[in-house]
């Protein structure tokens, strides 16, 4: 029950240390790709009906039009299988997250923002950076969690084995002399003095 207690407590520990720092490293991503598509609007230029940007950038970016048509593409050459709700959310004025599976099954964090090119013409933005670094960095930390839960469970066992039987020695001297007086040595004394149960238990 003592070693149920510990892993218990571990599993709890581990579960609400795994979301935590999943929770975090996900926002700090949403808050990189907001800053983003930011410095991507401050660098926006439009001439001839032709956008481009004065920075370059090795981010994934999406340009769709009032028409949810892919206007250009900048970064990895990835494709999505269905990120039309997002495009859709951005025309309407809508800044969106999601998590979005490319066709060759990488996950992609993507932030899809409006941007007013006029006071007439809107487009959706869209960033998307890869999540695979913090997929391994939850691995990692899974990894660190597990086998240190089962250290800390091979340390309190042998911990707790030794204190037992450190406690129960009293209790065996005890035995092996109440035998003795029983088999007809009633000269025999418990030779126990203390003040806890062990020394009652004695007396």
């Amino acid at each position: 029950w003592y070693l149920i207690g510990i892993l218990l407590l571990l599993v709890a520990f581990g579960t609400v240390a795994y979301f935590m720092l999943s929770k975090n490293l996900y926002r700090n991503l949403d808050e990189a790709l907001r800053a983003r598509v930011a410095e991507l609007e401050n660098s926006i230029t439009v001439k001839d009906n032709q956008i481009s940007f004065e920075e370059k950038f090795n981010d994934l970016v999406l340009l769709y039009d009032a028409d949810s048509a892919l206007l250009q593409k900048l970064g990895p050459n990835v494709r999505f299988a269905n990120i039309e709700e997002i495009v859709g959310q951005a025309l309407f004025g809508e800044s969106t997250f999601l998590t979005a599976t490319t066709t060759e099954g990488q996950e992609v964090r993507l932030y899809a923002a409006p941007f007013n090119l006029d006071s007439r013409t809107r487009i959706a933005i869209i960033v998307g950076r890869r999540t695979r670094e913090i997929q391994d960095m939850l691995s990692i930390f899974r990894v660190v969690i597990i086998y240190s839960a089962l250290g800390v469970l091979l340390l309190a066992g042998a911990g707790g084995l030794f204190l037992a039987n450190r406690t129960l020695q009293p209790v065996d001297h005890m035995t092996d002399i109440a035998r003795e007086i029983g088999e007809g040595d009633l000269s025999r004394r418990i030779d126990i003095q203390s003040e806890d149960e062990m020394g009652r238990l004695a007396a």
